[in-house]
């Protein structure tokens, strides 16, 4: 089984991503690090399968500052919990260097 991921957006109170448009429409922009809840979105049935799940962001808030270092090692962790590997797949998330 794989989750899926829904493209709904969050309600616009819980939306903290549209203040960054612009920053997304530049020509490369930098990553962004957010924390997010996730929601079940649905659910599947496709004969003979199992169920499919799928997922949507609920609550999404852009991080910076002294909080986005808590989250990246927050995020390091996790990730060597989840995987066993100590190095992130993502240069910046070792470094912090997306601002």
């Amino acid at each position: 089984m794989v989750l899926k991921y829904s493209s709904t957006r969050p309600d616009d109170e819980l939306d903290g991503m549209q203040p960054l448009e612009e920053h997304f429409l530049s020509g490369s922009p930098d990553d962004v690090l957010v924390v997010a809840v996730i929601a079940r979105n649905g659910l599947a049935k496709k004969d003979p399968a199992p169920f499919s799940a799928s997922i949507k962001v609920k609550h999404i808030e852009q991080v910076t500052g002294a909080d986005e270092k808590t989250v990246r090692a927050i995020l390091k962790a996790r990730y060597a919990e989840r995987t066993g590997n100590e190095a992130l797949p993502i240069d910046d998330l070792e470094s912090g260097d997306s601002e």
